[in-house]
Order: structure tokens, then sequence, then C-alpha cells
């Protein structure tokens, strides 16, 4: 059970994770994060709730969980970040994620591009990443966590199917350490935002590479995923040779 008590213990000695806003139910951890960032909450603020009720996923997609099933938390960061480099956000949380998971569940988490983490080829974990830029220049970022740790959710047959931490790892995993491992990844990570080292670091854990693949969005695209640009955007080379640079979309293996 999620507890404000356990999840203190668990921040103990992290450089990240305070101060703690704890709720026992709350709409959306992003919500209050972006609430809190705007009235000058410091970076490293974090938003943990034990019941989720109204989460949102990228693009404005529902995400919901079973009680106790997930790991739902949002922090509020203030890097020196230009508006060009925005891409790399979700690839910053992504790859914290993926680490985590990776080293809680002693099974080999995939990072799928731009904002998920998947377990088995499914599903366990989405980023949403959020921010205000005054100019081009950044006051804050909020990244936003939903971790199915206990139990997958069910999706629409649209969506690539979701599994859990613990369905993959075969073994009961802490929330609470999944959560400790979560914040001592993302602040190992931090100096890499702004640098082609973080897209560089993503390409050897990148889900689907050398793999043919569809990206759905504004510019639709086909080809073989080759990884990501410095700046954190896709590539693909299609069946004609040419090499396509895509910042946004929804990406998905064909076949």
């Amino acid at each position: 059970m999620l507890t404000e008590a356990g999840v203190n213990a668990a921040l103990a000695g992290l450089a990240l994770g305070h101060p703690l806003h704890w709720f026992e139910s709350c709409g959306s951890t992003n919500d209050v994060a972006k609430q809190l960032a705007a009235a000058g909450s410091p970076a490293g603020t974090l938003v943990v709730t034990a019941a989720q009720t109204a989460g949102r996923g990228r693009a404005g997609n529902q995400w919901l969980a079973q009680p106790g099933s997930a790991l739902t938390a949002s922090i509020i960061l203030r890097p020196a970040l230009a508006a060009a480099q925005t891409a790399q956000l979700a690839l910053l949380g992504g790859l914290a994620a993926q680490r985590a998971i990776t080293a809680c569940a002693k099974v080999a988490a995939l990072l799928k591009w731009p904002n998920d983490v998947l377990l088995g080829g499914r599903k366990v974990c989405g980023v949403l990443a959020e921010s205000s830029f005054a100019g081009d220049c950044c006051e804050w970022v909020v990244l936003g966590f939903g971790v199915n740790v206990n139990a997958a959710p069910q999706l629409p047959a649209t969506v690539l199917p979701a599994t859990a931490v613990a369905v993959e790892a075969g073994i009961p995993v802490s929330r609470l350490q999944l959560l400790h491992a979560l914040l001592e990844q993302l602040s190992a990570l931090l100096p890499l935002l702004g640098s082609a080292g973080l897209s560089d670091a993503c390409n050897a854990v990148l889900a689907w590479r050398d793999q043919r693949v569809e990206v759905e969005g504004p510019a639709p695209a086909a080809g073989v995923l080759l990884g990501l640009a410095p700046d954190g955007a896709l590539q693909l080379r299609t069946d004609g040779g040419q090499i396509l640079t895509l910042h946004s979309g929804s990406l998905r293996r064909s076949g």
C-alpha cells in the first residue's frame, strides 16, 4: 500500500523529490504540478498520489489504472532549455523510467519514441511532458509518469497492448522501490538534457530500431527506423532511400 510515510522514506537521500505533495486521490498529478510550477514551486518538487482519477496521456488521451496497481507521479524541473529542444523532455523521462523499470524488474525494457516504455513488447509506462516558455527561455517543465506496476489496464484495440512490471518480472515489485529508482535515474540523466548525449543514450535502448515502422500524425510516414537525431527527432529511411526527420507523431511497428 502506498502511503505518505512510505513515499517520504523512499525519497530519503535523493536529490529530487523535495518538497513532496502527497494526495490519497487526485484527478491528475500533472495538473497539480503545473499549478505548483506556475506558482513558483522549486525544481525537484514532486506530486504523488495513491489513486489518480483523471490521468492524461499524450494528445489528451485518457489514462486509467486500477487502484493500487500503478505508480502515478509528476515532478517539476527548471532546466536551461531552448524551445527547440523540447522534444528531449519526454525522452528524458522515458529513459529514466526505462532504466528504473529494467533495474526493478530484472527484465530489459525498451524506450518507444517519443514517450512510452515497453516490456515484452507491451506498454508498461507512459510519460507526459508539459512545459512553459517565456520567449525561448524555459520557465518550468513537468514530467508525469504513469507506470503499470501490479496490473495492466485494458486499452482500446487500436492502442498497443499493455502489461505491468510485476507481470513481466514474475515477482512482486514495490512501487516505492520503483519511485526511488526513477528519481535516482532522472537525477543522473539531467546533465544530458539539451545535448546529443541524451539521444545517444536513448538509441541504445530504442524499440524497433532497424525495423520497419509507421508514423501516424500530421506528416504520415513509413520506413526503417534508423534512430534518433541529436535533438530527439525520429529518423526513418523510406523505401525510396530518403531520410526523414520527424518531430511528432505516433509510432507503430509495421505488419
